[in-house]
C-alpha cells in the first residue's frame, strides 16, 4: 500500500483541545525503581506517572526530572497539570544526590559538565565523585518505567512512546527544574524530543574560566525553537548565569527576555521568559524554587499556582498557537519524494549558505551527515538507509529546521 506523510516541523502542536478534563478522573501511579528493575537497590522516594483517562490524548510523553535531592513527590502542580490537559506524564526517580555545580563549577576539565549528563543519563563512568552505573542511569530508569507501565497498565496506552524497549523521543516533551533542567537540555542535545523546558536553569557555569560549560556552544538535535526557559530573576544561584546559557542554546534569535508578571500568554512568543517577584518562603532558595517546586510556587486566591499559564504556554497549550516557526524562518523547504526510496530531493526558494544535513533515527543515532557550502536543490543518495520513519535536521549558523521523513 502507497504511504503518504505531512513533512512538518517538529515544533508545531495541533489546535487541539486546550481546556483541562475532569481532574477527578486522575491516575497516579506511584512505582519503586527497584520494582521495574531488580537490579536498582531499594530506594525510598517513588517514580510517579500520571493519567487522566478522560483527556483527548495529545499522544505526547512528558519527561520530567525533579531537582538536587528533590523527588517527584515534591513537584506535583506541574506534573498533575499536565496530565489534566491530556499528557501522559512521568516524573523520575534519579541519581540526584549532587549537584553538577558542585562538582564542576571548579574544576579545571572543561568536559566536566557534560561528562556529568553523560554518566546521568547513561551511565558512562566520566565523573570520580559520583557512581551511576548503566543500571541506575536516567535513560535505564526511564525506559524500565515505560515498560513496567506498558505491562502493567495496557489500557493507557504507555507503550506508544516505546521502539522496541528503547524510548520513542520523537514522542517526548522533555522537562526539569534546577540540575532536571540540565539534564533536560542534554537529552535535547543529543536525542530529537519535541521540546526541552527549563525551569530554573541549567545553571552551569565554570567560575575558573569564568565562562558556560562549552557543551551548550555545540549544536543540538533538537532545533533551538523547541527549547523554553523559565526564571526567576532573584533566583539565588545565578538568573545570569542561566541568560548566558540560554543565549548560547539559541534561544534569544526568538524574542528577548519577557517578564511574565507583566504580560500575558503567549507572552510575544518568546523562549526565555522570567518573574521579578521576591519570594522568603521557606529556608533554602526560595526564588530558586518558586519556578516549579510545590512547597515554594506561589498560589493564587483560587487555588491555582499562579506560574500555571507560563507551564501551559511552554507546553504549547495556550489557546493561542506558540509555534513562530514561520514567523522565524522565510526559508521555506520542500523535501520530496514522499515516502522517498533511493534518494531525497531538498529544495528552497533562497540559498543557504553552510548547511549541515543530518539523518537520525527515532533513537537520535545519526546514520548519514552531509556538508553544504550552498545549499539549493540537492539530491542525497539513500541506498545506505533501510526503511523506516526518520528526521532530518538542516542547521546553519541562523537557520534549523527538523522535518520527519518516510523512507521504504
Amino acid at each position: 500500500m502507497r504511504l503518504f506523510i505531512v513533512f512538518f516541523i517538529l515544533l508545531s502542536f495541533t489546535k487541539a483541545t486546550f481546556g483541562q478534563c475532569d481532574t477527578s478522573a486522575l491516575v497516579i501511579h506511584k512505582v519503586k525503581a527497584q520494582v521495574t528493575d531488580p537490579n536498582i537497590s531499594f530506594e525510598l522516594a517513588n517514580h510517579h506517572s500520571f493519567y487522566n483517562p478522560l483527556c483527548t490524548s495529545k499522544n505526547t510523553l512528558l519527561f520530567y526530572m525533579v531537582g538536587t535531592i528533590n523527588s517527584p513527590k515534591n513537584d506535583l502542580l506541574f506534573t498533575k497539570m499536565a496530565a489534566n490537559h491530556g499528557y501522559h506524564v512521568i516524573s523520575l526517580k534519579y541519581i540526584n544526590n549532587k549537584s553538577a555545580t558542585s562538582i564542576c563549577s571548579n574544576d579545571n576539565d572543561t568536559t566536566c559538565y557534560e561528562n556529568f549528563h553523560k554518566e546521568g543519563i547513561f551511565g558512562t563512568n566520566l565523573i570520580p565523585s559520583i557512581t551511576i552505573d548503566t543500571t541506575n542511569s536516567i535513560l535505564n530508569r526511564g525506559e524500565k518505567l515505560l515498560q513496567y507501565l506498558n505491562t502493567n497498565f495496557p489500557t493507557e496506552n504507555w507503550g506508544q512512546y516505546l521502539s522496541g524497549n528503547k524510548i520513542n523521543w520523537t514522542k517526548v516533551i522533555v522537562a526539569g527544574h534546577s540540575q532536571g533542567s540540565g539534564q533536560a537540555a542534554y537529552l535535547g542535545h543529543i536525542f530529537p524530543v519535541q521540546r526541552v523546558l527549563m525551569f530554573s536553569g541549567p545553571n552551569e557555569h565554570m567560575d575558573n574560566y569564568n565562562r558556560i560549560a562549552p557543551w551548550f556552544g555545540v549544536n543540538n538535535i533538537t532545533t533551538d525553537s523547541n527549547y523554553y526557559s523559565f526564571g526567576n530573576i532573584n533566583d539565588e544561584v545565578g538568573f545570569d548565569k542561566q541568560i548566558l546559557v540560554w543565549n548560547k542554546l539559541g534561544m534569544n534569535n526568538y524574542g528577548d527576555t519577557i517578564n511574565v508578571n507583566n504580560n500575558a500568554c503567549p507572552y510575544n512568543y518568546s523562549r526565555m521568559l522570567f518573574t521579578d517577584s521576591f519570594f522568603t518562603i521557606g529556608q533554602i532558595t526560595p526564588n530558586h524554587n518558586s519556578t516549579m517546586v510545590d512547597q515554594f510556587t506561589p498560589i493564587d486566591g483560587n487555588g491555582s499556582p499562579i506560574y500555571q499559564d507560563v507551564w501551559k504556554y511552554m507546553l504549547g497549550i495556550c489557546p493561542t498557537s506558540t509555534s513562530i516557526e514561520n514567523y522565524k524562518n522565510d526559508v521555506a523547504i520542500n523535501i520530496y519524494p514522499s515516502p522517498a526510496r533511493e534518494h531525497l530531493n531538498i529544495k528552497l526558494n533562497k540559498s543557504i549558505k553552510n548547511a549541515t544535513i543530518t539523518i537520525y533515527n527515532i533513537l537520535g543515532e545519526s546514520l548519514l551527515t552531509k556538508n553544504y557550502k550552498m545549499l539549493h536543490n540537492e539530491k542525497i543518495d539513500l541506498n545506505s538507509i533501510s526503511s523506516g520513519i526518520y528526521l532530518l535536521n538542516i542547521s546553519t549558523s541562523n537557520f534549523k529546521a527538523t522535518k520527519k521523513i518516510v523512507i521504504e
